[in-house]
């Protein structure tokens, strides 16, 4: 009966001969291509492992992130199978590469450089070309190297300078952090290096978000990026969005004009103008604050203003925004015919432009205008006719079904009807 041969295993560069020194120096990467080439099996079995053995010939899954799980679990690895699985960065939970670029924190990224979890990371979802890459800046001591090839290995855009700035900045935190200053306790120093980490990261966010504001603004055409960076924003950036939202909107007026119905067909980017839009409309019998009634101010000023400049195309605010309606004689009869009705519909809804009044229509009492200010919220069910004299006339609402407005503040708009008293 012929016996198979003793070899060693070379893991993390040391040669191993036993399990207990396979724990020792254990490295994911060299111990997974061990196991797909076999070479981990025969060891094994070489050295009559056996329970091991049984336990790593089990292993049916094809996914390399369940293999590498397993393998920590047979070779009793202290580890958090969630790390494997996925990582935070700027406070999300990364678990692919495609969210690693769209949550890129360069700092969290460095941390998770430094401690070898984004090479495990990278290992365990197969990422084989961006762990090449990372592998192969492992031996700088520069932080500024490494930062500049990690943001072109995950290809985020960057300008040299303020990298440099972002990093000495960094740099001199974590020297602060690390000197003991006479008097302080421990709990002192761990505040001030929070507070100086925080008002970094405060910093970092905040570019992020400008970033996302200057490319809607350079691709003012792509509805589609653009309504995807909205949400971005209103989703990781809120509280910048929150303070700012005027300052984009007066933006968005000039070099984004589709922005800024992509704001309005976002009900979370929406809804902080409820208060003031229920108080115009005297849902709310609070009055207005200085800052709401700069609020519709602005509302109706790029309203008009983008009206004016025909920048409410019927067919690209129907194709592609889900809350926002367009109406005009195109669109409901495909052709232009002058004095020709069309049908409307007020219900749970908000005018927010309209070349003309509407003419309400009834067939037992006589026609008449209904004289309303755009910004108007309805949920009257009426059923209406406006008759456009031009081919570009229009007529623009807001669905509110899915926005912030309560089933009793529905009722007194109702009750209310269509014109403001």
């Amino acid at each position: 009966m012929s016996t198979a041969f003793k070899f060693n295993l070379l893991v993390d560069g040391q040669k191993v001969r036993t399990l207990e020194e396979l724990r020792k120096n254990f490295n994911l990467e060299d111990v997974l291509e061990y196991f797909y080439s076999g070479k981990l099996q025969k060891w094994l079995a070489s050295r009559d492992y056996k329970h091991e053995l049984d336990q790593v010939k089990d292993i049916a899954s094809s996914n390399k992130l369940d293999v590498s799980s397993k393998l920590l679990d047979i070779f009793n690895i202290e580890h958090d199978k969630k790390e494997l699985q996925y990582f935070n960065v700027d406070g999300q939970q990364v678990r692919t590469v495609e969210e690693l670029r769209e949550n890129f924190n360069l700092e969290d990224v460095l941390k998770h450089f430094y401690s070898g979890k984004l090479q495990k990371w990278l290992i365990s979802h197969d990422y084989k070309h961006e762990l090449d890459q990372v592998k192969d800046i492992a031996s700088s001591n520069k932080k500024l190297d490494v930062s500049s090839k990690l943001l072109d290995i995950f290809k985020i855009e960057y300008d040299k300078k303020e990298l440099k700035h972002f990093i000495d900045e960094l740099n001199q935190c974590e020297s602060i952090a690390q000197q003991a200053v006479v008097g302080d306790s421990s709990e002192q120093r761990n505040t001030k290096r929070t507070a100086s980490l925080s008002k970094k990261a405060t910093s970092s966010t905040y570019d992020k978000y400008k970033r996302l504001v200057d490319e809607i603004c350079m691709h003012d055409h792509k509805i589609d990026l653009i309504k995807q960076k909205i949400d971005i924003i209103v989703r990781k950036y809120y509280k910048h969005y929150l303070n700012e939202r005027l300052g984009l909107i007066a933006r968005f007026t000039k070099e984004a004009p589709y922005a800024f119905l992509a704001i309005i067909d976002n009900p979370k980017a929406f809804n902080p103008f409820l208060p003031a839009l229920l108080k115009f409309n005297q849902i709310i019998k609070d009055p207005l604050s200085t800052d709401e009634s700069k609020e519709l101010k602005a509302l109706k000023s790029t309203l008009a203003t983008l009206g004016k400049n025909s920048c409410f195309n019927y067919v690209k605010i129907s194709d592609n925004f889900s809350n926002l309606r367009a109406e005009n004689i195109k669109s409901q009869y495909g052709y232009y015919r002058e004095c020709m009705p069309c049908s409307i519909h007020f219900k749970h809804c908000m005018q927010l432009f309209s070349s003309h009044s509407a003419i309400e229509f009834e067939y037992d009492k006589p026609k008449k205008k209904l004289e309303f200010a755009p910004l108007l919220i309805s949920d009257c069910d009426v059923l209406g006719q406006i008759i456009f004299e031009l081919e570009e006339d229009i007529l623009l609402t807001l669905d509110l079904t899915n926005y912030d407005i309560s089933e009793e503040q529905w009722q007194l708009i109702a009750e209310r009807g269509l014109t403001l008293k």
